[in-house]
């Protein structure tokens, strides 16, 4: 947290201004960006605030005007998700591709697990990007001699503290400055701080064991929990999913007839005729609003409600997806928006399936070396529309615009759970 989002990170963003070095002169024209490309850049992450989902941390703001204010879960969003995208085709091709070692190795160093493989990738990308930091931005020059900062340094020894501790989330500071924060919240008394803290943990840990010192009724406990008004709850493939509210009875037209229909024609191995002409198909469904996905990941809501709460200022819409299909019997990635999710019974069954939006997407990443797949993938344009399971859903990503285009914002798939 500190070495990374707190120092290197910022540090390298006083470079492509050029408030590094006191004089400025060549280093303006070699390694900073001008003054419009970050206001060009600013106004891209303030039209991306509403793109770019809740999971992602805070709403996205302008860097070029705030960074003096950021916290560190912003430098962290900086560095992961929205850098990447932002300065590629603006920072120099060199600085960029130096740039991106970096990126990739806190990516997998910031992993639930690291291998011994991934260890000396780390390694390995680390110790290239101090030595080609000391060519481009130090170039071994007295008078720059105040780019040497110690915590560059630090990082060669960031793969020999994962050997010896573990992933770095494992200690770094994120937990205790969170409790921190919670603490900060119960104090009201600067006269009896200690007294007024330890209350306030007495009360809320009295409020937590309220259950078992009364005699609730376990059932009617359960029932305003899962609500069949609030939420539908399914297991599928051993996977458990949820359905949130609103939601309402609704029929598919005729178009999403023939997706629904195809869907089901994939699934049994079947001509779509044999499903239209069953009549047991029904056109009816219940539309749902959102979905949480298994394992506690993302939650993801459609466009359907979307489009109800577009006039609320605060809203960020969480509605496009990453998910995967088989196609020829290979296992494919691919991006869209969820239009709506909805419950459809037919052969005796109720499936929870989501009628998506596919986008067409370029991943440059693909062509470039030490970058994860997925990392800059670039929006084309609308694809066709299909009716999908819910367990195809892998995760809700963000929207991000760089210079008139758009980019999916793709956490790796490690990192989503």
């Amino acid at each position: 947290m500190h070495l990374i989002f707190e120092n290197v990170a910022p540090s390298l963003f006083r470079w492509w201004t050029g408030e590094f070095l006191e004089d400025g002169g060549e280093e303006a024209e070699v390694i900073a960006l001008g003054r419009e490309s970050w206001l060009d850049i600013g106004r891209d992450m303030e039209n991306s605030r509403k793109t770019i989902p809740t999971a992602y941390g805070r709403a996205v703001r302008d860097i070029y005007n705030h960074h003096s204010s950021f916290k560190v879960e912003e430098w962290s969003g900086w560095l992961l998700y929205y850098s990447p995208i932002l300065l590629r085709g603006r920072l120099r091709a060199e600085l960029y591709e130096h740039y991106m070692k970096l990126v990739t190795a806190i990516e997998m160093a910031i992993d639930y697990e690291v291998t011994d493989q991934e260890i000396n990738t780390i390694k390995r990308l680390l110790a290239e990007f101090v030595a080609d930091y000391e060519r481009l931005y130090y170039r071994h020059e007295m008078h720059r001699i105040s780019a040497c900062l110690s915590t560059y340094h630090f990082l060669l020894h960031l793969a020999d503290s994962i050997t010896n501790c573990g992933p770095t989330w494992v200690y770094w500071q994120f937990p205790c400055e969170r409790l921190c924060g919670m603490l900060k919240t119960k104090v009201k008394s600067r006269v009896s701080a200690n007294r007024n803290l330890s209350l306030g943990i007495l009360h809320e840990e009295q409020l937590n064991h309220l259950q078992f010192a009364c005699q609730l009724n376990d059932d009617a406990l359960t029932r305003s929990i899962s609500d069949a008004r609030f939420q539908y709850t399914a297991k599928v493939d051993n996977h458990e999913y949820s359905f949130l509210h609103p939601q309402k009875c609704d029929h598919v037209r005729s178009l999403e007839v023939s997706h629904l229909a195809l869907f089901y024609a994939t699934l049994f191995g079947c001509p779509r005729k044999d499903i239209t002409h069953n009549a047991n198909f029904t056109h009816e469904i219940i539309k749902w609003a959102c979905c949480h996905l298994a394992d506690d990941r993302d939650v993801v809501s459609s466009e359907w409600y979307e489009s109800r709460r577009s006039m609320v200022p605060a809203y960020r819409q969480s509605s496009a997806i990453r998910y995967s299909l088989y196609a020829n019997d290979q296992l494919v990635t691919y991006y869209g928006r969820v239009i709506y999710f909805f419950l459809h019974t037919f052969r005796q069954s109720t499936r929870m399936l989501a009628y998506v939006q596919r986008y067409k997407a370029t991943d440059h990443s693909l062509n470039m070396a030490d970058v994860c797949a997925g990392k800059i993938v670039e929006l084309d344009g609308e694809g066709r529309k299909e009716v999908v399971c819910v367990t195809a859903l892998d995760a809700g990503i963000g929207v991000m615009t760089s210079a008139g285009a758009q980019y999916f914002i793709n956490r790796s798939p490690i990192l989503q759970s």
